[in-house]
């Protein structure tokens, strides 16, 4: 019988003053916390160091300044990319070395 791992939700208390580079440490330090695998984390890190190159090259700093036009502006940008490399890391998840 298969049994899938059940994943505990974490609600990060986010004020709109925040930084958004220090909201991305804080949410990597409580994945981290979690004993989440190296290649998650890796992911995870990847994954929001895009993001605050793009909102630095978009001149936000704060999480007040993210809005859903900029989301959806971003993964128009990026979306292609961000698919094929969750695609491709999934296919090749049960390959260890």
């Amino acid at each position: 019988m298969f049994y899938g791992k059940i994943h505990q939700q974490t609600i990060l208390e986010i004020s709109q003053g925040d930084y958004i580079s220090a909201t991305a440490d804080s949410f990597l330090i409580d994945r981290q916390a979690r004993e989440l695998s190296r290649r998650t984390l890796k992911f995870y890190r990847e994954f929001l160091r895009t993001f605050i190159e793009y909102c630095n090259a978009n001149s936000l700093m704060f999480i007040q300044e993210i809005t859903p036009d900029f989301l959806r502006r971003y993964f128009l940008a990026f979306g292609e990319n961000i698919i094929q490399y969750c695609t491709l890391r999934h296919s090749f998840s049960g390959f260890h070395l």
